[in-house]
């Protein structure tokens, strides 16, 4: 009797064990996944104000102390950076002009550990109806306690060779 409730409980907390663990796994990937969608939303975000000119809705997704930071090689092929402080960014970007900017984005890679993501994306810079130029943004972010803000950007500028996307 004894054996075969053995055999019994054995049939029962394998299954148990299993189905546990299972949902154990779903639950964390289903979180994963909600990092995933609410870090793309804020950068969405970001770009809609972005292409629309609209200062308060960058500044609503972007940590105050956030850096933007250009990368570029020179006229002579050598590696430049360039740091623009976040408010001259916003000022820059914001400011009227004739012809708009535009940036549209795809193949984005996101990271995400404890509250820090990370976001690697393809771009094209367009000014008007033309494209200036493209490359490869990254993206900082913190999860603070308003939900995801981006903390740096960094971006590529390719001057030649841009496709439309």
């Amino acid at each position: 009797m004894i054996s075969r409730l053995r055999t019994l409980g054995a049939q029962w907390i394998l299954p148990v064990f299993f189905s546990v663990l299972a949902a154990s796994f779903l639950s964390t990937a289903a979180f994963a996944q909600t990092d995933h969608a609410e870090v793309l939303a804020t950068i969405d975000t970001f770009f809609e104000g972005f292409n629309s000119a609209d200062a308060d809705k960058m500044l609503s997704v972007l940590d105050p102390g956030a850096r933007v930071v250009i990368t570029m090689d020179d006229q002579d092929g050598a590696p430049v950076m360039r740091p623009i402080p976040i408010n001259a960014f916003i000022e820059m970007i914001a400011q009227p002009r004739e012809e708009t900017f535009r940036e549209t984005y795809w193949s984005p890679e996101v990271r995400v550990e404890e509250n820090l993501a990370a976001v690697w994306l393809e771009y094209n810079f367009w000014v008007g109806d033309e494209i200036d130029h493209c490359g490869n943004d990254h993206l900082q972010l913190f999860r603070s306690s308003e939900g995801w803000k981006i903390i740096a950007i960094a971006d590529t500028q390719v001057r030649a060779g841009c496709e439309p996307r």
